[in-house]
């Protein structure tokens, strides 16, 4: 039987997921003056970069040293060291480590003020759970939290939840891929300790101390299976045998200390959601995948160099944020249509946020135009992002036979 919903509120722009891509989307909605909701399942914003303590900032750069990302990603990048430790690092060497490490902690409390300036409303501690439409347009979202089960309406909607939740209650279809086992804790040592006691430039309150497989699948455990981010059994497992084999690790690590190894080095806090990197995304009116560095999109809303070396370049196309079927919705962040290393491309931190900044700016110039997203003049857009500096054009760099050769 349905339950019956005991209240109902009415917004023109509506977020589900408050990581950096929905964070991103509210910002920049409630800053053209519209009437904006983000909705969080956990008390925290910043989702996988706080609460799932994915503590690196990665470059807004290329390999040439050339910025390509700016707008809400960089202001997101600065607001890491308000109230923590850290040296900012605007333009990142690939030789080097990157150096961006920030504390997770301190960059809640900065995204928390940047949205109360905003005029956002934050619904904490909110379940997305049902959704509801007419014709094919999405109306309203079903939530739950403690005042119960409600409606929350809107013009438009932006499903940054990471997992497609909304696309998928929705009706929309969508893709699902596994992941390999990966949980990153924060770490506490004597060493750390004598670091910042001494003012040596610790980059952070804490160390990452991480198990599991790497974003290529490296150090996965021999015979580990790879996990469903949208299988209840799945996520339990993945969660609790990733903590299992940090208490291994721990276990091991201290004994090596020798009596008071357990004072020496520690867990200081780990991840309160699920490090999964694939989960369900959308299938939007355009895929990005495999042979799409450097190509060139009329509708493109903006590049994203990859992390690991920084050789290459890929454009945002604005319909890859535009689901099948569904009116009045848009993705960000990881659950756009993405495939093999495009995912992993736009996943990270500095691409979802940027993401969420077109998601949040086009809903906001959709109502603007009173037309639905998807139909949204390119040109509109793309105006308003080159005003917050976005580079629209990769052809432009110029830098196409040299990564490829």
């Amino acid at each position: 039987m349905k339950a019956k919903l005991s209240f109902e509120t009415n917004y023109d722009v509506v977020v589900c997921g408050g990581g950096v891509a929905g964070v991103a989307a509210a910002l920049a909605a409630a800053r053209k003056g519209l009437k904006t909701c983000l909705l969080e399942k956990t008390v925290f914003t910043g989702g996988l970069a706080t609460t799932g303590n994915v503590l690196i900032y990665l470059p807004l750069n290329n390999r040439q040293g050339k910025q390509l990302i700016f707008g809400l990603s960089e202001e997101f990048l600065r607001a890491c060291f308000k109230y923590g430790p850290g040296t900012l690092c605007l333009i990142n060497d690939f030789t080097k480590p990157h150096q961006n490490l920030f504390n997770p902690a301190s960059l809640v409390l900065s995204l928390d003020e940047i949205l109360e300036q905003s005029g956002a409303d934050i619904w904490l501690d909110t379940l997305v759970c049902g959704a509801k439409l007419e014709r094919g347009k999405l109306l309203g979202v079903e939530v739950e939290n403690k005042s119960g089960r409600g409606l929350v309406k809107g013009k438009r909607f932006v499903d940054a939840t990471g997992d497609a939740d909304l696309a998928f209650r929705a009706g929309a279809p969508c893709e699902t891929s596994l992941s390999f086992l990966s949980l990153w804790a924060t770490e506490a040592n004597s060493q750390l300790a004598q670091e910042i006691l001494s003012e040596s430039g610790a980059s952070a309150a804490h160390l990452l101390s991480a198990v599991g497989a790497w974003d290529d699948g490296s150090n996965a455990p021999k015979g580990m299976k790879k996990f469903s981010g949208v299988d209840s059994k799945d996520v339990s497992e993945f969660i609790l045998t990733g903590r299992r084999l940090l208490r291994e690790k721990y276990k091991e690590e201290q004994e090596k200390l020798g009596p008071n190894g357990r004072a020496k080095k520690f867990p200081a806090g780990l991840p309160a959601m699920a490090n999964f990197r694939t989960t369900r995304r959308i299938e939007a009116q355009t895929v990005l995948g495999n042979g799409g560095q450097f190509k060139h999109f009329d509708d493109c809303a903006g590049l994203v160099p990859e992390w690991k070396r920084g050789e290459e370049v890929w454009e945002l196309p604005y319909s890859a944020l535009v689901p099948k079927k569904v009116k009045n919705l848009l993705a960000a962040g990881r659950c756009i249509w993405t495939k093999d290393a495009a995912w992993s491309v736009f996943r990270v931190i500095q691409a979802a946020a940027m993401c969420g900044e077109v998601a949040g700016l086009a809903s906001a110039l959709s109502i603007e135009q009173s037309v639905s997203p998807d139909a949204l003049p390119i040109g509109i857009l793309q105006t308003e992002l080159k005003k917050r500096s976005f580079l629209l054009d990769v052809r432009e760099l110029g830098i196409q036979q040299n990564a490829k050769s």
